[in-house]
């Protein structure tokens, strides 16, 4: 089996409630209050690890040895190139000042 624990970049901090995906299937993973994950299917080298966490780049790590522990660091992405915000609001009269 393959585990390994999953890091922030910057600070060093376990990221507890990563995804972590074989690449072009449907088996996963979830890493645990400390970051740690224990891949649940056997892996063989050449596979594809998709690592992603909200806010932060998604990571492919591939397996070169399923045998080794592996640290993993995850790097934030900060950039949002637009947000748009849309919504209703509901009035039920007009107000009008008291100064005219």
């Amino acid at each position: 089996t393959v585990e390994g624990t999953v890091f922030t970049e910057e600070d060093g901090l376990q990221l507890p409630g990563c995804s972590v995906v074989l690449q072009g299937s449907e088996h996963g993973v979830m890493t645990d209050f400390d970051g740690y994950f224990k891949f649940p299917v056997k892996l063989k080298k050449g596979d594809v690890l998709l690592i992603s966490y909200v806010g932060m780049k998604t990571k492919k790590v591939i397996i070169t040895n399923p045998k080794s522990a592996t640290t993993i660091n995850l790097e934030a992405d900060m950039s949002l190139d637009d947000v748009i915000i849309v919504g209703a609001v509901a009035v039920k009269e007009l107000f009008k000042s008291k100064k005219n």
